[in-house]
């Protein structure tokens, strides 16, 4: 009998979630197929067995569960696996009715321990589905109950609620603040592209053809003062559709064209919106680019990853009034291409030259 265990997937959470099993109690499965689906605070990881056999359930879907945990087995092939063992209540976890029109895919799921906390303080159903979590756990409901609808005050204060998945950022931005960095901006032309979702595309590439000749940029400092990098521009590009931050990975980006580029990062907008990212697809990046292109942004100044030494920031598409060599007045479209650096490993005129080389590449192709 070979036991299905929760491996540790990341070093911020004590607890997952099992959000789903890839296939039903009794089923046989083969070496290497998915078996279940484990979300953490930020990411959704696909478990699966290295053995063939007959899969057994020993959680339901919606129940907690840590490193270690033991969520099921594989039989040998031929056997009977056991109907699911019920963590607490046999019910299945269930998602409140979400206002009209929300997707289903969206409506988040309750686990046992939450469900009891919803019914205990009598939580609406709105503020629960306003967490913008799939997955809803008993933590995020007492946050909901120790702060509630109506505002609490002392004196003129107001106690907000913070998701967990906000303060999971909250710890990556704590660790970037002790990077020394300083900030350059740049205008870039994109004349005849006023579409953000190409500029953005368009960027990525360019930055990541520079890494031959600047891998500076796309290294880390050790603790011992020296540079490392992993080979290659793995890129981390800034996805936010309401649910939460996220930094999903562009792997071997140089190696991509701008069409490739566009299509993942369409990919990526779209698992955002469920929050159905692995931990994988975080992980492993040595660069950032962060999308400021809504409502007009005209400079932004992101934070450093504590793995990286910069962090590039691409605005919106902007138009300006300009001579043309005829003396004719005509409209020209800018984007404002941003970069915060670490000053131990970058300077000033490095900085400089590198998004020098960011721009003519961009405006080169356009000419």
């Amino acid at each position: 009998m070979h036991e299905i265990i929760v491996p540790a997937l990341n070093s911020n959470d004590v607890e997952y979630v099992l959000v789903e099993w890839s296939a039903p109690a009794g089923a046989e499965v083969g070496s290497g197929d998915p078996v279940a689906v484990i979300e953490t605070s930020k990411a959704t990881e696909e478990l699966a067995t290295d053995v063939a056999g007959v899969l057994e359930h020993l959680l339901l879907p919606g129940a907690a569960c840590r490193p270690g945990t033991v969520i099921g087995r594989i039989a040998a092939a031929g056997s009977e696996a056991p109907l699911p063992v019920p963590v607490a209540d046999p019910a299945p976890p269930r998602s409140p009715a979400g206002p009209a029109g929300t997707d289903a895919l969206g409506a988040p799921v309750l686990t046992d321990a939450a469900r009891a906390l919803v019914e205990r303080h009598h939580i609406a159903e709105e503020r629960i589905v306003a967490i913008g979590k799939r997955v809803v756990r008993a933590e995020d409901i007492r946050q909901l109950a120790e702060y509630p609808a109506e505002r609490l005050r002392d004196g003129t204060a107001e106690v907000l609620p913070v998701s967990a998945l906000q303060r999971a950022v909250a710890r990556t931005v704590t660790a970037a603040s002790v990077v020394p960095s300083a900030f350059t901006v740049v205008r870039v032309y994109v004349d005849g592209r006023s579409d953000n979702p190409d500029v953005v595309a368009e960027t990525i590439r360019a930055t990541s053809a520079q890494r031959p000749r600047f891998p500076c940029f796309f290294a880390r400092l050790a603790s011992d003062g020296t540079l490392t990098a992993l080979p290659g521009a793995q890129v981390g590009v800034t996805v936010d559709t309401g649910h939460g931050l996220y930094m999903p990975v562009l792997r071997d980006a140089e190696s991509l064209s701008q069409r490739d580029i566009s299509a993942a990062l369409l990919r990526f907008r779209v698992k955002a919106r469920r929050a159905r990212f692995t931990a994988e697809e975080l992980l492993g990046s040595n660069i950032g680019i962060t999308l400021h292109t809504e409502s007009a942004v005209i400079v932004a100044q992101p934070v450093i990853h504590p793995d990286h030494s910069c962090a590039l920031a691409v605005c919106a598409v902007l138009e300006e009034l300009a001579l043309a060599p005829d003396g004719s007045v005509r409209i020209r479209n800018y984007v404002n291409v941003g970069l915060a650096y670490d000053h131990r490993v970058i300077n000033g005129r490095d900085a400089v030259l590198f998004l020098d080389a960011i721009k003519h590449d961009i405006e080169d192709r356009e000419s």
